[in-house]
């Protein structure tokens, strides 16, 4: 007992005065530890470190080349006057270092268990008096010695081993990291709305194309697709909104407002008009049509569904997660494209059984 409380002080002595530290910083592999600040950074970028993971990594270091017992680390960590489980908290202490390090207990890089003895840090250390560029901590690091101390007894109660291929995922989605998520996310949204406005009115461009028997080529459809992309985003957008609308009100108007602008977007792109009048356009065309304007859809969604369900039943037998994840990109694209072709068709027709448009004179518009 009496040897534990002179280890103990030794240990306090030592982090007041930089311990066995000649220098004030220490640099092993990537990493380096600024002894003063009690930070660790990794090719210059700050890593957590609580309080007692860095009491741990400072004796090691302090000792680079010599066994530190495990009677040493309990005094230095908890004292003599402590009443915990030492050895699964110094077990698990020691598991929380090689996981911030990478190290493991089987593949040692820095961290050496010497059975029945206790720990060396075996890594090459070279002490520095200033930091070295590449593992520098950034401007501002200087609170995280303070930061790890506030968070030492958060992080020093005793928790599960975690494998460090769970680690760097739970890294990778941490709370610090949710503006970058959240602003991906976004850019990817607008991406996805811009790429399917100008494809949707490609498609209606080369469906009509094909319908009165001509030939086209991409470029053609990307002039037209990017000519009228605004107007389409517009007729997209207050289509959008006012099913939405008419679905959470009550379901049967938000199905009446489906089947009344379901042909907007189509008119907007062959008879060039604006917002307002490609949804006056269509409410026209469909009026007197909108029961099999919606057995149509009705018929479209349900067979979509069923397609889609058994073939990602039967691919997560077979090919696994990403064969589903691949499938349903695959299968988005599909119903996109022939959503856009269902409505240029039944645009056509309704122009041709209200109007007696024929298909040459309603496509001469791109011509």
């Amino acid at each position: 007992m009496n040897m534990g409380l002179q280890i103990a002080e030794r240990a306090a002595r030592n982090d007041q005065d930089g311990g066995g530290f000649p220098a004030r910083y220490a640099r092993f592999g990537a990493f380096q530890l600024d002894r003063k600040r009690l930070d660790l950074t990794k090719n210059g970028a700050r890593l957590r470190l609580p309080g007692k993971v860095c009491q741990v990594l400072v004796t090691l270091l302090e000792r680079h080349g010599e066994i530190v017992t495990r009677e040493e680390l309990r005094a230095r960590l908890w004292g003599s006057d402590t009443h915990v489980n030492f050895d699964a908290n110094v077990n698990t202490t020691v598991n929380k270092l090689r996981q911030i390090l990478g190290d493991s207990n089987e593949q040692s890089i820095y961290v050496q268990t010497i059975p029945r003895r206790g720990y060396s840090f075996i890594g090459t250390v070279e002490f520095l008096d200033r930091p070295d560029l590449l593992g520098a901590a950034q401007p501002g690091a200087g609170s995280a010695g303070a930061s790890a101390e506030a968070a030492a007894g958060a992080e020093d109660s005793v928790q599960p081993n975690v494998s460090p291929s769970v680690a760097a995922r739970s890294s990778l989605f941490a709370p610090h990291r949710a503006p970058v998520w959240f602003t991906a996310g976004v850019i990817a949204l607008v991406l996805n709305i811009i790429l399917g406005v100008v494809a949707n009115a490609m498609i209606l461009f080369g469906a009509f194309e094909l319908m009165r028997g001509e030939s086209f080529t991409i470029g053609q459809s990307l002039r037209v697709g990017l000519s009228r992309t605004l107007a389409v985003f517009g007729v997209s957008i207050i289509t959008g909104i006012a099913i939405t609308v008419g679905l959470v009100a009550l379901i049967v108007p938000g199905i009446i407002v489906l089947c009344m602008l379901y042909v907007a977007v189509p008119a907007c792109v062959i008879e060039k008009l604006g917002v307002g009048k490609s949804l006056s356009r269509s409410s026209a065309l469909t009026r007197g049509y909108r029961w099999p304007i919606f057995g149509i859809i009705l018929l479209t969604i349900v067979g979509s569904a069923v397609v889609s369900y058994l073939v990602t039943r039967i691919l997560g037998m077979i090919g696994g997660a990403i064969a589903v994840i691949l499938f349903g990109f695959g299968w988005q694209v599909v119903t996109t494209a022939f959503s856009a072709v269902l409505s240029a068709v039944i645009y056509h027709d309704l122009r041709v059984a209200k109007e007696g448009v024929d298909v040459s004179k309603l496509a001469n518009v791109f011509d």
